[in-house]
């Protein structure tokens, strides 16, 4: 049964379906949906986890014949091109993304996995594994811009929230498997075990239907919305997005109509300074460059042990705050955050300085493992989890595509300048020094949230939805 209901926050009369599926399945297709994209975000985890692992052989001069002995600059370009091909594919996939489609880049970033996991796995030297690494990460940025979209799309609301933790999660239990299959096996075997999950979801995909968004900017509109039914409830807000999307001025597959309105730029201003904090504290970084610097740093455990142990305190960290109960506002859960990180930082840090300038070396205890893992705990209940969110809320509908895509890119870009930068900064100034440069980060992360990041619960909802407002009238215009 369909009738028409008044909106008030958007001012228009839009259909609204009250039929609801009795079946549990139907109920929660958009949540089983979310499980079985998130592999994609596995697939990013297994390919930083290799990365901390292989950087660890290459730095330790433990290679194969076919190798060459590497200075540090280059074992961090091996890092760092990865980055540099998760850089350059979200831009490149938003310009041509209307030509071809969602569905082509998501099957098509798992081939690339694919391809560069038996690259790896087939040819031993230097040439070949940046060249695999360099597909890896084109790969890894077209499926952190695209799936998420992509899964958001099919979700409903109240749905969304669920799956910015499980996409987090799925990063994380990658980053932790890979690890764990480090520990126990070779990495020969380790790679063709890790291109195994990107094989699957290359398989899954072609059967998955094409993205809604895409559909309505093709003027399929009818079967957008046969899509949607099987996902969400088809009601006000599913109408606004599908307005959205057939809107001719939703995007011009250029950025600069992002910055043009002063009023747009105000409300992105703080994803885009949590976007770049996001990678200033050096925890992706750290986990590129993890088992290295577990090995300078010693302590009580092995670094594949001490590796594994923060990776788990990563993953279970996730959800905690959702099962905790703790009902602090996202702002001052930066704040408060980002203070703790910084201390825990400064007490590693001086703890390792000080053990080195006595030439206890090798006498670190639990310390490193103790102080970085509050550091993760932290990072993951308040930054890792709180960054993207703001970026979702409050980026006008459509808008988001594009932001979504410059964001994914700007991230990894700070990930290559960090990652060209690190083996260098330990080298000159030791890793102690290192913690005390990602503690004045995560500093400058509290004095910012203070300044420029509003609070989201005291946000009006016609702040939110302003802009949504203004689209919604030009596509009533069209119609």
């Amino acid at each position: 049964m369909r009738e028409l209901t008044y909106n008030n926050s958007r001012k228009s009369m839009l259909p609204r379906d009250y039929t609801k599926s009795s079946n549990f399945l139907e109920r929660n297709y958009a949540i089983l949906n979310a499980l079985l994209g998130s592999l994609g975000a596995f697939c990013a985890g297994l390919c930083i986890g290799w990365s901390s692992n292989a950087i660890n052989i290459l730095a330790s001069n433990t290679l194969p014949l076919t190798f060459e002995n590497m200075t540090p600059r280059q074992v961090a370009w091996v890092v760092a091109v990865f980055a540099l091909g998760a850089t350059v594919s979200p831009i490149l996939v938003y310009r041509t993304w209307r030509f071809i489609g969602s569905k082509f880049f998501i099957v098509s970033g798992f081939g690339f996995l694919v391809a560069s996991w038996v690259l790896l796995a087939i040819y031993q030297n230097v040439i070949t594994m940046i060249c695999a690494r360099l597909l890896a990460g084109f790969a890894v940025g077209s499926i952190c811009f695209i799936l998420p979209v992509y899964i958001e799309d099919l979700a409903s609301p109240e749905q969304r929230s669920i799956i910015d933790y499980i996409w987090q999660s799925f990063v994380a239990a990658g980053i932790l498997t890979e690890f764990v299959m480090v520990y126990l096996g070779n990495m020969q075997l380790i790679n063709i075990l890790s291109g195994i999950v990107p094989a699957i979801m290359l398989v899954v995909f072609v059967f998955m239907p094409e993205s809604p968004r895409y559909m309505c900017t093709k003027g399929q509109t009818n079967l957008a919305k046969d899509t949607l039914r099987k996902f969400r409830e088809i009601g006000d807000e599913t109408e606004l997005d599908v307005h959205i999307w057939c809107s001719k001025k939703l995007e011009d597959r250029s950025y600069r109509n992002i910055f043009k309105s002063t009023s747009t730029l105000r409300r992105l201003l703080p994803t885009f300074l949590l976007v770049a904090l996001d990678q200033l504290v050096g925890v992706w970084v750290g986990f590129l460059y993890m088992s290295w610097m577990f090995r300078i740093t010693g302590g009580e455990y092995s670094h594949e042990i001490t590796s594994i142990a923060v990776s788990a305190i990563f993953l279970v960290s996730i959800w905690s705050m959702k099962f905790l109960g703790i009902s602090l506002s996202d702002k001052k859960t930066l704040v408060v955050t980002g203070v703790m990180m910084a201390i825990s930082l400064i007490i590693l840090g001086f703890y390792l300085h000080e053990r080195g300038s006595y030439g206890h070396l090798e006498d670190y205890g639990y310390i490193p493992l103790v102080c970085y893992g509050v550091f993760i705990f932290l990072y993951a209940i308040g930054l890792c989890r709180i960054s993207w969110k703001y970026m979702r809320i409050l980026t006008p509908k459509r808008r988001y595509f594009a932001v979504r895509s410059l964001c994914t890119s700007l991230s990894w870009m700070f990930v290559v300048i960090f990652a060209t930068s690190y083996p260098k900064l330990i080298e000159s100034v030791g890793v102690g020094w290192m913690f005390w440069f990602m503690a004045l980060a995560c500093f400058l992360l509290t004095i910012l949230t203070v300044v420029f990041v509003p609070d989201l619960e005291s946000l009006s909802t016609k702040y939110i939805l302003d802009d949504d407002d203004h689209l919604q009238h030009d596509c009533e215009e069209q119609t």
